[in-house]
């Protein structure tokens, strides 16, 4: 890649990062690590806990988490609809599954979960914290 590209497109994510702070959400769940990690990874229940995206498919050729699967997720908000395309470009069974949103192979959203902390038992019995993050995650560990 030209140096001059280069530069362009790191001043650009820099300038991405300020605008936009990452958003971290958790939650205590009562459920071992595997069927919590089974739960997110199952990219079609994604509209069960999410507010906006209301439905997702493995596009063709994947069928189920991988590194490098493509999904597509379909979105809501209020009466906008959009679909956006999704690679999977991080995956440890049972610690991390993130995954970039990309438009016109542009890097647009990153997605964690969880995030930089592995799924991980709570104080209670059975209870396991989980956590989300969004956009513009710093490097993946």
């Amino acid at each position: 890649m030209p140096k001059a590209e280069h530069a362009g497109m790191r001043s650009t994510r820099y300038i991405l990062q300020i605008m936009t702070p990452d958003i971290e959400v958790s939650r205590d769940v009562a459920a071992p690590p595997a069927v919590i990690f089974a739960a997110i990874t199952d990219i079609t229940r994604m509209g069960e806990w999410s507010p906006e995206c209301v439905s997702a498919e493995w596009n063709e050729g994947f069928s189920a988490p991988a590194l490098g699967a493509m999904f597509t997720g379909h979105n809501r908000n209020g009466d906008k609809e959009w679909s956006v395309e999704a690679k999977i470009v991080d995956l440890v069974d049972n610690q991390r599954f993130f995954f970039d949103c990309i438009v016109r192979d542009f890097v647009f959203s990153k997605w964690a979960t969880p995030s930089r902390r592995p799924i991980a038992a709570a104080a209670l019995p059975n209870t396991h914290k989980t956590y989300a993050s969004s956009p513009h995650l710093n490097a993946a560990p």
